[in-house]
């Protein structure tokens, strides 16, 4: 551990030492490309380490906000390394460099510069499936956290949306076995409808599958009737995905009004708040009003 800690304090320097210029960023990005190196000088070697290369990432990718327009300087050699590392067998790399062209689009106003990024987008989504199919769930929390929208990244990735990026993130909000992930991906959804409500709603299916993933979270009640009808209502928590689904519909319920779409919300609600209260009666067969 001692040596790992120390290994990635000299990577970070490193990387920090040559990311003054637009030749220090041609070197790192083919160290970050493996093409055949070693930790002790990037400038001379490469990143064989799939460890390393990401924790190259990772400093790289805390530097954003000053040094991108070293990056966006010499986009071809950027743009490679995000393609190679998108594409890399090790799971931390591909987080790291999802992140990183995340965060670099949020940096970007100018369309044309966030444009130049965009044949990454269907290396982005390899990516997360990949990471999404992981035993461990914490590279791929770590992209989705990445993926929150800005007025940058939704109108980087509006082209992409219906076609690969909502069947992704639906699919793990609904069915991914960590409920972390599950609700950080509903997030993800959720902060592109408040960020640009009246361009989503263009998208095919997109507030359908927004609002229906809300309603599935609000349908994952205790399956326990008798300790949950036996609580008293001032002790009882609300449980998690009700309450995240809940509070995530209210916030898209909520733009979608002030963008004067709410009548596509409530397209869907209706039957959906139909099956969700006829599912709480049951269980407690008409006999608790907890959550009616």
């Amino acid at each position: 551990k001692a040596t790992r800690k120390a290994t990635r304090k000299a990577t970070r320097k490193a990387t920090r030492d040559v990311m003054r210029d637009v030749t220090g960023w041609a070197l790192l990005a083919d160290a970050m490309a493996g093409s055949a190196v070693t930790v002790a000088d990037l400038r001379a070697n490469g990143l064989r380490d799939g460890g390393l290369r990401a924790d190259a990432l990772w400093a790289v990718k805390e530097l954003l906000s000053t040094i991108w327009p070293v990056m966006v300087a010499n986009v071809s050699q950027t743009g490679e390394v995000l393609r190679v590392c998108l594409g890399d067998a090790h799971e931390g790399v591909q987080a790291n460099a999802g992140g990183m062209l995340c965060e670099l689009v949020d940096q970007l106003e100018n369309k044309s510069e966030r444009n130049a990024f965009a044949p990454l987008i269907a290396g982005l989504c390899s990516a997360l499936q990949t990471l999404a199919n992981s035993s461990d769930s914490k590279h791929l929390n770590a992209v989705l956290q990445s993926m929150e929208g800005t007025g940058n990244s939704i109108d980087f990735f509006k082209d992409a949306v219906a076609s690969s990026l909502m069947p992704l993130l639906s699919t793990v909000a609904k069915s991914h076995k960590q409920d972390d992930s599950r609700r950080l991906a509903l997030e993800v959804i959720a902060s592109f409808v408040e960020g640009k409500p009246k361009a989503v709603s263009k998208i095919p299916g997109f507030i359908q599958s927004a609002v229906e993933i809300c309603v599935q979270f609000m349908m994952e009640l205790d399956d326990d009737v008798e300790g949950w009808a036996g609580e008293d209502d001032d002790d009882a928590e609300e449980e998690d995905m009700f309450s995240n689904g809940k509070e995530v519909l209210d916030r898209i319920s909520g733009s979608m009004h002030k963008a004067e779409k709410f009548p596509q919300v409530m397209e869907v609600l209706k039957p959906a708040i139909a099956a969700l209260l006829d599912r709480k009666s049951t269980r407690l067969n008409s006999s608790h009003p907890r959550y009616l």
